[in-house]
């Protein structure tokens, strides 16, 4: 049987894999690294519609903490049930989050982007579906 975070990082990691421009997916801590140039964590909601909400974790905000310090982009791939990939630069996620309780939340209408809210604000700019994975391997 298919686990339910297998099935939904596999729908993730395969689109990265099957770009001509990826040349390796490593297994990185609780993430991933790919082209030894991007760390990724992946999230998932198993929710069919938006707006999908994504509880983060000491441990998932401490395992960008490195890859930071040694120059690597550091990427949150929020998986929007079978919607899509929404991936943000931690960096903008990280201003998202705050002090407070760590959550955030995609939203997308039909044949819209992604709006993306955290408990410090919203992102000043919507994340296109085509964004995952170019934000990674580019």
């Amino acid at each position: 049987m298919i686990d339910k975070q297998e099935f939904y990082y596999g729908s993730a990691l395969i689109r990265a894999i099957n770009s001509h421009k990826c040349s390796n997916v490593k297994r990185f801590g609780i993430g991933y690294l790919i082209n030894d140039k991007s760390a990724v964590l992946i999230k998932y909601s198993t929710k069919v519609k938006s707006p999908w909400r994504f509880v983060i974790s000491n441990e998932e905000i401490n395992f960008f903490i490195e890859p930071m310090k040694n120059g690597l982009r550091c990427v949150i791939a929020l998986v929007c049930g079978g919607d899509g990939v929404c991936a943000i630069d931690w960096t903008e996620a990280s201003i998202l989050l705050g002090n407070a309780t760590p959550w955030l939340s995609a939203k997308r209408n039909f044949n819209e982007q992604y709006a993306v809210a955290g408990p410090n604000g919203k992102l000043c700019h919507k994340v296109p579906l085509q964004d995952w994975p170019e934000i990674v391997i580019n």
